[in-house]
């Protein structure tokens, strides 16, 4: 059996690449207004459980360790489903804005430039 000293000092190691892995991925540039992509959510969620399963699983924690993995299932989710919602907020925000720029094209092509366009736009 290892001294006491050599498990914490080993286990210290392990938790701070676990932390710096974990910090490099979330890092990964996905921003509150970037939907991000798939493989970079898979990554994040992967970084979260790799944590998860690397923090000690002594029996006197073991309900931690549940209610632990409930939130991270928990937010994982809503993380998902905020993105998606963003995706489809994005998507309709760029399609209203490309239906106005060809409504406000096709009425220059009708009417000619007028001032109206440069004081007020919505």
């Amino acid at each position: 059996m290892l001294p006491l000293w050599l498990h914490q000092a080993a286990e210290e190691r392990r938790l701070r690449a676990s932390d710096a892995e974990f910090e490099r991925v979330v890092g990964m540039g996905m921003g509150p207004l970037d939907t991000g992509t798939e493989d970079q959510e898979f990554l994040w969620s992967a970084a979260e459980w790799r944590r998860w399963e690397a923090v000690g699983s002594d029996p006197w924690r073991e309900h931690k360790r549940q209610s632990w993995a409930e939130e991270l299932l928990e937010a994982q989710q809503r993380r998902r489903l905020e993105r998606e919602q963003l995706r489809a907020k994005l998507s309709a925000d760029q399609a209203r804005q490309e239906k106005e720029e060809r409504r406000e094209e096709r009425r220059q092509q009708r009417w000619g430039p007028t001032s109206h366009h440069h004081f007020y736009q919505r």
